[in-house]
């Protein structure tokens, strides 16, 4: 009899199997199993083409386990095996690179037929990214599991009639009144139709729903735990939780014991799914059996039916009824009333009469296998970490198979571990070691094993366990588990390969230890020329321009070179295609100067020329000129790629323009950029306006910086009406600043300035303080409304830009749910991994979210909606060219309706910016556009001025602007 302790350290561990989200692809084939479909159903025996059925899931686990077994036995009297097919990044479906996604490779492979279980793809992303996936595969007969599509017949459990039998009997107790309900997944379709049950039940019964017991879970035990708790934190009479899977149940139990409170003495508690891992090691939950077995058996005879007819097209909907199963956190196990379902209360799940729970029972062979396994591993670890060469790293893999029973196993790995992935496998290594001579060890990657090897998947099971190294897929470990029992190989099939990228990397140094001693030969060159197009570099450059300045009447003029487009063209085209376009460059611009000049590329796209021995200006100019007209000219990358750009050149004389050579670089940058600011393609020469100019900008920073510290800056508020109600709904934050002279400077001007040197961040700070303390000033004058401040690039990108908004917040003690952050598309889309951070955990904390700008940069919908927002404001760009009702057929009016479409798509709340006439006024209210401000409704106010608004009209909307449009 294993201890208690030892049993619940081991059924932790399985539970944590239970939970892993790896990538494999377990392949059977030739099987040999019973004649059945379905429990009443017999099939005839036909023979396919194509040797096996691919499911398509997220993981191969205990809960595909049953379904594929099932799977299998309805096949094998056909010939057709089950190969299913395991990923978890679903939502980077559709990459084009090589064999980056495991679903792309099984759309492009030819069997029989696909089964896929859309309800575990569809958890965390938007059911059209599932039907992408789902219309790859119907060129094949093809069946889903668990969403309804029309793409295909589909299976799904009945979630409306069992939610409403199970929310029945956990409302029978009239006592309880109070019932929460968890829902999953936004968008989920299974989570929606057992929310609407369980409303449905309550409206039968006459209890009201009460909306704030309505949260969000996502599916997640934890997610549901940290709701509940908030939840409990502020009230005490919950009689009931009710979620729409088991996983959250479980996250409730914890909620509760949390807080002291019973179950179900205190609160009762119901799931569904009937999921094994929810309920093991904790109060047992009253669920929903819903037969996965079953839905796979009727998924089977529909595909059948498919390959039999040989038709794709079929848009046959099943629906599988439910179990319930009452158990002791409804507190009325053993009080069933006539007629009702028969408790469901397996010892293996009720509590002990001391209110601990029974451990999930497990065998002593169970506990020996796992000791064994983990033994084995453990030790396969530590000789992978200490191996550093193949053969070695090898040699360990083989012995680890033979200990741990494995008849057979490969090692197959994309060419190059380092390097880019393709469409070529390589089999590294082969347990029991074997070779064939002359046999070709790459091969393509969607044989997974070798043309000598592919009848290694018509012997019994495969499974293939797919490896993803920094975010790569570096290759698989396939292996025969047949006498291994259900151990899992993630952990060991990881260790593996990063044993063998530290081996690769190992190589990859030793050849760069060999190529330095090549390369110290080289250093005094290259500390003096640029590596990629020969010329001079900026010390070089430096060097020179010191040197002729002291020269006794030197006349010499600096052309400083910068490239328009240039970015572009490398980020869309690539660095290489940036590499060939600087090198031909390179190569004109030193065709154009003489051969006493020094041409230099200072970095990136910048190039600098010094003209020496200069008799007249006008040879400057002229150079200039031809420098111009030779970028200009197209130029040729590749076969198939030809490009033409052009240039900004800035000039700087010396002595007049700078007697040293750190002015003249300066003063010819300081001209290069107003060729930019007046058009681009042109040439200008250096002046002292330009200096003055700049200069201007220098004092302007540092008087906002003085202006900040001397109460300068104050706000102005901006009315947003409701279009539908037309009340005032809120109001915009805008800076204004008024210097000590009363001379107002606009944000056009101290802006752009603001954000050159980063002291918008100080503005910003300032902008959300005085915003929130005015917001607190009129909430105790019961004035509510929402506030929307502005959220700048900088501002976000500071590490601990979370932090201040919450201690901000605190001390004026605002609701959080009455402040929006406005950022722009621009800002929202840069550093994106960490901008998504941060405005997560201010839309965690209750703040909204807005895209100002929209539409005026950069975004991808692909990561758009994963962006955390609420609102999407329309630019005032697209709104200016309305100007009567021909307009509204003209491209911006296509883009306008396009963005409100998306928002709408997406749940998001659409604002419009910059309505300043009726016709535009109109046009939003005939789209659905849910908000809008501008001068039609009102212009940015003084603190007074908006406050008489907010007392007079904040109830009555359409009164303010109807008077605002008549005045």
């Amino acid at each position: 009899m294993l201890s208690r302790v030892l049993r619940h350290t081991f059924y932790r561990f399985r539970l944590k199997l239970l939970l892993i989200e790896s990538i494999s692809i377990v392949i059977e084939r030739d099987i040999r199993l019973s004649t059945t479909v379905g429990p009443d159903t017999q099939c005839e025996i036909m023979t396919a083409q194509c040797g096996a059925v691919i499911v398509v899931t997220d993981i191969y686990s205990s809960y595909q386990h049953p379904m594929i077994e099932r799977l299998r036995e309805l096949l094998q009297p056909r010939g057709l095996g089950v190969l299913c097919v395991t990923g978890r990044a679903l939502e980077s479906y559709g990459d084009t690179e090589g064999c980056r996604s495991i679903y792309q490779l099984a759309a492009t492979m030819d069997v029989a037929g696909v089964i896929i279980l859309a309800s575990t793809l569809g958890h965390k992303v938007a059911q059209s990214t599932v039907e992408r996936l789902i219309s790859d595969f119907t060129r094949l007969p093809l069946v889903t599991i668990g969403m309804e599509t029309d793409l295909c017949p589909n299976v799904q459990p009945d979630n409306g009639s069992s939610m409403r039998t199970l929310v029945r009997h956990m409302t029978a107790d009239p006592k309880r009144q109070n019932f929460v309900f968890l829902r999953g997944f936004s968008g989920c379709p299974s989570s929606a139709e057992r929310e609407e049950a369980f409303r449905e039940v309550l409206a039968e019964k006459g209890l009201e729903v009460d909306e704030s017991l309505v949260l969000s879970g996502a599916y997640y035990a934890s997610e549901a735990q940290m709701v509940t708790s908030r939840l409990l934190d502020e009230r005490q009479d919950i009689h009931g939780v009710i979620a729409a899977n088991d996983a959250m149940a479980s996250g409730v139990l914890l909620a509760l014991e949390h807080h002291g409170l019973r179950v179900p003495e205190d609160v009762i508690v119901s799931g569904f799914d009937d999921s094994e891992y929810a309920v093991c090691g904790s109060l047992p939950i009253t669920t929903v059996r819903s037969s996965i077995v079953e839905q796979m058996e009727i998924a089977a005879e529909l595909l059948i039916g498919l390959i039999d007819n040989g038709e794709s097209d079929s848009n046959e909907h099943r629906r599988v009824p439910g179990q319930l199963l009452i158990r002791e956190s409804s507190g009325l196990a053993n009080n069933s009333k006539p007629g009702s379902p028969t408790p469901q209360c397996a010892d293996s799940f009720r509590a002990r009469s001391d209110g601990s729970v029974a451990p999930y029972p497990l065998s002593a062979t169970e506990f020996q296998e796992f000791l064994a396994y983990h033994e084995v591993s453990e030790r396969t670890y530590i000789k992978l970490s200490r191996s550093t060469d193949r053969e070695t790293i090898f040699d360990t893999f083989c012995e680890a198979m033979e200990s741990l029973s494995i008849n057979r196993a490969f090692v197959v790995m994309f060419e190059d571990l380092n390097g880019e992935i393709n469409d070529r496998l390589q089999l590294g290594c082969s347990y029991p070691r074997r070779v064939v001579e002359g046999a070709e060890l790459f091969y393509p990657a969607a044989q997974l094993l070798p043309d000598f090897l592919i009848e290694e998947f018509s012997e019994g099971v495969m499974v293939a366990t797919a490896v993803v190294l920094e975010n790569e897929l570096a290759g698989a470990l396939l292996y025969d588990p047949s006498d291994a029992g259900g151990i899992t190989m993630d952990g060991l099939a990881q260790s593996l390969f990063g044993a063998l990228r530290q081996c690769q990397q190992r190589e990859f140094l030793k050849a760069q230890a060999q190529k330095l001693e090549t390369a110290n030969a080289n250093l005094v060159h290259m500390a003096n020329f640029d590596s990629l197009t020969g010329l001079a570099n900026r010390t070089r450059l430096r060097g020179e321009l010191d040197n002729a300045v002291t020269v006794e009447n030197a006349r010499l003029v600096v052309l400083y070179i910068d490239l328009d487009g240039f970015k572009l063209i490398n980020d869309t085209m690539g660095h290489d295609a940036g590499d060939k376009l600087l090198t031909i460059v390179s190569s004109r611009v030193r065709k154009c100067v003489r051969s006493v000049d020094v041409v230099a590329r200072l970095g990136g796209d910048e190039f600098a020329i010094l003209i020496t021995e200069l008799d007249d200006s006008d040879i400057a100019q002229f150079i200039a000129d031809q420098l111009l007209a030779a970028i200009a000219l197209p130029m040729q990358l590749s076969e198939h790629q030809t490009i033409t750009l052009s240039a900004s050149i800035g000039v700087a004389q010396f002595p007049e323009h700078g007697k040293d050579a750190e002015t003249l670089l300066k003063h010819a940058d300081t001209a290069m950029y107003k060729a930019k600011a007046e058009g681009r393609n042109r040439i200008f020469w250096f002046s002292e306006e330009l200096n003055f100019k700049a200069n201007e900008q220098l004092r302007l920073d540092q008087s906002m910086r003085d202006g900040l510290e001397n109460g300068e800056f104050r706000l102005a508020f901006q009315p947003r009406l409701d279009l539908r109600s037309e009340a005032v709904v809120g109001v915009e934050a805008l800076l204004r600043w008024t210097t000590a002279d009363g001379t107002e400077i606009t944000p056009g001007e101290f802006i752009p300035i603001a954000e050159q040197t980063g002291f918008i961040r100080r503005l910003d700070a300032f902008a959300l303080d005085t915003a929130c303390a005015q917001a607190a000033a009129w909430r105790r004058r019961g004035l509510v409304c929402r506030m929307a401040v502005n959220l700048s690039i900088s501002r976000l990108q500071q590490d601990d830009i979370v932090e201040q908004v919450r201690k901000i917040l605190s001390r004026h003690d605002v609701p959080v749910n009455s402040i929006e952050f406005e950022v722009t598309e621009s800002a929202a889309m840069s550093d994106l991994k960490n901008n998504i951070d941060k405005l997560e955990a201010f839309s965690a904390m209750g703040i909204r979210l807005s895209i100002d700008d929209f539409g005026t940069a950069y975004s991808s919908l692909s990561y758009l909606k994963n962006l955390p927002v609420n609102c999407l404001k329309i630019d005032r760009s697209f709104l200016s060219a309305i100007e009567s009702i021909e307009d509204e057929m003209s491209p911006d009016a296509r883009i306008i309706r396009a963005v409100i479409g998306l928002g709408n798509s997406l749940g998001l709340q659409i604002v419009a910016e910059g309505v300043e006439n009726e016709v535009q006024h109109q046009f939003l209210m005939k789209l659905g556009c849910d908000e809008a401000q501008g001068f039609l409704f009102g212009r940015p106010l003084e603190v007074a001025a908006i406050e008489s608004v907010l007392e007079e009209f904040g109830e009555d909307g359409t009164h303010f602007a109807e008077q605002n449009k008549s005045g």
